[in-house]
């Protein structure tokens, strides 16, 4: 996991002047965040299962949403996340739909001491196999470019990087990815999200050697790219394990 976090770390600061990207149509995707008190894991999750679990189908059966999940932390941080649940649509109105339903099961009324956050992001780029529900683990890499850079770094990550996360897509070591930015901007607008989603522990293993010999092949170019200008980016991570994931 080290070297593939170096790689992104070094991605996340290439801004260079570069043309403007196409747009593609996007998906947004509404993630509830939950910090549950430790004792009430299980309990939370249960209620996940039992309550939120089959109102999301439902609206990925229908066509309101196009993907959910929901996903319970590996690397924990004091205060943090310990439980998400998140769907996607290719329209705000069935983010709404969906957002309205799952309001009539809230699980603060279940487990009082629960925190709870929102945040609402639009896609830059979405790819997803059709995938009926199942298990994996969900790596995020979140990077804050500097101002008027935002289409130079996709330009610069597009051209290293989104063919190695499209083959990976295609022979089944990642079920999606995503590139996206903040739709409701209630942090710094300038953060960008990388996001995938792998089947097992394993397929994590392969993304990470996958991408370790992207970086070592293109070092070169990418510190060359450095080199042409004073570029700072701030840069973290996630890494959670997937309790739900399903995609139209």
């Amino acid at each position: 996991m080290r070297r593939i976090a170096v790689s992104f770390v070094v991605v996340s600061v290439l801004l260079l002047a570069l043309p403007a990207m196409a747009q593609e149509a996007p998906v947004y995707t509404y993630l509830a965040h939950w910090n549950v008190p430790r004792a009430q894991w299980a309990e939370f999750t249960a209620f996940g299962e039992e309550s939120v679990r089959p109102v999301l189908e439902r609206l990925l059966a229908d066509g309101t949403i196009v993907a959910w999940g929901s996903t319970v932390a590996v690397v924990h941080e004091q205060g943090g996340t310990t439980h998400e649940v998140y769907w996607a649509a290719s329209s705000i109105a069935g983010i709404e739909r969906a957002r309205e339903e799952l309001a009539k099961v809230s699980p603060s009324a279940v487990v009082p001491g629960a925190k709870h956050h929102d945040h609402l992001l639009q896609s830059l780029i979405h790819r997803g196999s059709t995938t009926d529900t199942t298990t994996g683990y969900l790596y995020v890499n979140i990077a804050k470019v500097r101002p008027g850079r935002g289409q130079a770094w996709r330009a610069l990550w597009e051209k290293y990087f989104k063919p190695t996360y499209d083959e990976l897509l295609a022979n089944g070591t990642i079920l999606a990815y995503e590139v996206s930015i903040q739709y409701v901007h209630t942090e710094d607008p300038r953060y960008r999200y990388v996001w995938y989603i792998a089947p097992s522990a394993e397929a994590v293993d392969k993304v990470n050697e996958a991408y370790t010999a992207v970086f070592e092949k293109e070092a070169p170019a990418i510190f060359a790219a450095l080199s042409a200008g004073d570029i700072r980016s701030e840069h973290r991570d996630v890494f959670r394990r997937v309790l739900n994931y399903a995609h139209k």
